[in-house]
């Protein structure tokens, strides 16, 4: 049953990170790639730190392989952006970059943490992750077509799938954080882009 569900979690993710790379690839969606720096950044230092805090490779897998292809589509991402710089003030454009600024931060802050402790070191990326998802909870609010995409309902899938291989093979509590944060994550911007979807449908035709 764990090896079912590691399977099935892998291949919700890939699907996920396929479509997402796709529509990347052809300009139909606008990531924040800030934000993508940060999320391959964590998701690097998050997968080490877990598997420090359960000594478990297998429980791992997962985590391992979304690292792996965050890593791909951030550099995808880079490739077709613009470099700009970060602004703690706003730019031209109305815009600026604090959370994203604020989170790579908190994340590096995680990297001495790791030397004293790779719990803490895993709580502190931990809250560097969700600063990160701001931006993009923003940009799907403000413009759905931005994150308009399967994919933020296929990685809470993925997610959940993963909660369920944590818990299946359940040792202790602080192995449950990570896996329900990304769910969480992922879902919200699921929903906030299917409600503006929804609600810019409904605005048409009224």
């Amino acid at each position: 049953m764990g090896l079912l569900l590691i399977i099935l979690a892998v291949v919700f993710q890939a699907l996920a990170y396929y479509k997402y790379f796709l529509k990347t690839w052809k300009s139909t969606i606008a990531p924040n790639k800030w934000s993508w720096l940060i999320w391959s950044i964590t998701t690097a230092i998050e997968t080490w730190t877990y598997h420090e805090v359960s000594s478990d490779w297998f429980k791992t897998t997962v985590f391992l392989f979304s690292s792996v292809c965050c890593l791909v589509t951030s550099i995808l991402i880079w490739k077709k952006s613009k470099w700009r710089p970060l602004h703690w003030k706003k730019d031209l454009d109305g815009s600026h970059d604090r959370y994203e600024i604020i989170s790579i931060t908190v994340c590096l802050l995680s990297i001495p943490a790791w030397f004293h402790s790779a719990w803490w070191a895993h709580v502190i990326t931990l809250t560097s992750l969700v600063i990160a998802f701001l931006p993009t909870y923003k940009n799907a609010w403000e413009n759905y077509t931005q994150e308009d995409t399967p994919s933020w309902t296929l990685w809470s899938i993925g997610d959940l799938l993963q909660i369920g291989v944590v818990t299946y093979y359940f040792i202790d509590m602080k192995e449950l954080p990570y896996a329900v944060l990304e769910f969480l994550c992922h879902l919200l911007v699921a929903l906030i882009v299917l409600q503006r979807k929804m609600r810019f449908k409904k605005h048409m035709l009224a």
